[in-house]
């Protein structure tokens, strides 16, 4: 009895420790690194608050939260503006939506700041943005501003938190990069790792106002030039958001953060937002929220622009990828690119473009002949676009083998040497093992980690020459240095690719 008795009380005690344990991390809304954490029994309890609210929102388990910012005093932080913006009479509507304005949407995708604190960026990328496309009347217009850029160069702000304000200020003087040329990835880098022609590809704003009013229609005339950004302050149930129109219900005060307004609804008395937590989180990353809820009013910002270099790259044409030229003149051919004044085009001897060959600039027209001499062997070029505002990205670069017989015998050069490349390096998704062969040979390329152990292998069984790529792209990898082996059955060579997840 005394033993059946003693296995009874072990056994509560047993039970209620492993509830109290379980209890803990339910209830557990901060990490080691004080990062706050989502939790089951908090999505309850906030579901439980919206009901008995009858709020018109409904939630669910978020994913990782990034680290927000303190909530600005904003007495003071109101005099760093120029001036305020001034409202110009016009028609407002009942629902305006620049996702759908004139049958196009004028916004870039929805970003993800992973786990640094740097909406500030984001939101003043996601705000410039589609005044780009806007005064340029083209939603198309493939602008992507580098929000890395502000993190890692300008002194707006740091992984930890920034202002819109100050990424403005900085971008008036002295521009920005494009995403190709400084990627993002989720922790702060040198600023030296960007394109080496980054002062060709700036962009820069004209000025930036701030938004106030105690009527709503002032920031409706606002956004019906371009989306605001906005600084708002983070309640806990926010974290948890999914759809429907947003108030706060229940939790504790986080943080700042800065988000995209893009519209508004009459009808739901609402803005329409954007955020930067990846499409995962709310309406495929977009949001509804009440008016006056969480400062939202309080502290917006608009910017105005007119000069920025022509967005994108044009396409190589001619001479095509891997075809083989014997004799000159060469002439190039590359497609036509908006906005573009003027053109360069570049011809190499290696495919990162080190060993320069010819360089030519302030190009009237998407062509150029060249005359001069050219030594035998493979040859890359590429061609991008320029105007008084600065230059677009590179094109993809293009090979071609240049024989100088004068006949049309196809010689091969005897001077030749396996060359690659991969881009971007480093990169955060996906990335591009370029690989180029004179002739026709079997060609191996494997992936492999630091332990050496192979993680992906690519094969071409030699059916193909000149320009050969391949794309990895390692998703479920954590961050860290890779190992490339290129390998023919004459050669091989092993590089290092840095992974930043």
């Amino acid at each position: 009895m005394k033993n059946k008795l003693r296995f009874i009380v072990v056994l509560i005690a047993v039970t209620v420790f492993y509830a109290l344990s379980l209890g803990q991390g339910l209830y557990e809304t901060v990490n080691e690194s004080g990062r706050y954490e989502p939790s089951v029994a908090k999505l309850q309890m906030i579901k439980e608050a919206i009901s008995s609210k009858n709020a018109e929102w409904t939630a669910k388990m978020p994913g990782n939260i990034p680290e927000l910012m303190p909530v600005p005093d904003y007495g003071y932080e109101r005099d760093y503006f120029r001036h305020f913006y001034d409202a110009r009479s016009k028609d407002v509507p009942d629902h305006f939506d620049w996702r759908d304005h004139e049958g196009a949407n004028w916004l870039g995708s929805v970003k993800d700041q992973g786990a640094m604190g740097s909406c500030w960026a984001f939101g003043t990328c996601a705000c410039i943005e589609p005044k780009i496309k806007i005064h340029a009347g083209d939603p198309a217009l493939p602008v992507d501003l580098s929000e890395s850029y502000l993190v890692n160069c300008s002194d707006a702000g740091s992984e930890d938190g920034g202002w819109q304000r100050y990424a403005a200020a900085y971008i008036m003087e002295n521009g920005i990069v494009d995403e190709q040329c400084s990627p993002y990835v989720d922790y702060p880098l040198p600023c030296s790792l960007m394109c080496y022609d980054w002062e060709s590809r700036l962009t820069y704003i004209d000025s930036y106002d701030w938004v106030f009013s105690h009527n709503l229609e002032v920031y409706k005339q606002a956004i019906m030039e371009g989306p605001l950004a906005a600084s708002i302050a983070v309640y806990e149930d926010f974290f948890y958001y999914e759809s429907g129109v947003y108030e706060y219900t229940y939790g504790e005060l986080s943080g700042g953060h800065v988000v995209l307004i893009c519209g508004w609804d009459n009808e739901d008395s609402c803005w329409i937002g954007k955020n930067s937590w990846g499409t995962d989180w709310g309406e495929n990353g977009y949001f509804k929220i009440k008016w006056g809820e969480c400062w939202i009013e309080i502290d917006q910002m608009s910017v105005e622009v007119s000069h920025y270099p022509p967005y994108g790259f044009p396409d190589p044409q001619r001479p095509g990828n891997s075809v083989v030229i014997n004799h000159g003149p060469i002439n190039f051919n590359w497609s036509n690119l908006d906005r573009a004044a003027n053109y360069e085009i570049m011809v190499a001897r290696d495919v990162e473009f080190r060993n320069i060959v010819f360089y030519e600039t302030g190009l009237p027209e998407s062509y150029f002949s060249y005359s001069g001499e050219l030594d035998r062997g493979i040859h890359y070029w590429r061609a991008r676009g320029c105007n008084d505002d600065g230059c677009g990205s590179w094109s993809s670069g293009y090979t071609f083998f240049y024989t100088a017989t004068g006949i049309d015998e196809v010689i091969q050069p005897d001077n030749y040497q396996l060359s690659w490349k991969a881009f971007p390096n480093p990169f955060n998704s996906t990335v591009t093992i370029s690989v180029v062969l004179p002739t026709k040979k079997p060609l191996n390329v494997s992936i492999y980690n630091l332990w050496g152990e192979e993680i992906k292998e690519f094969y071409n069984d030699g059916a193909k020459e000149g320009l050969i790529e391949f794309t990895w792209q390692p998703c479920e990898l954590s961050t860290g240095i890779y190992l490339y082996k290129i390998e023919t059955p004459d050669e091989s060579y092993v590089d290092r690719l840095y992974y930043l997840k």
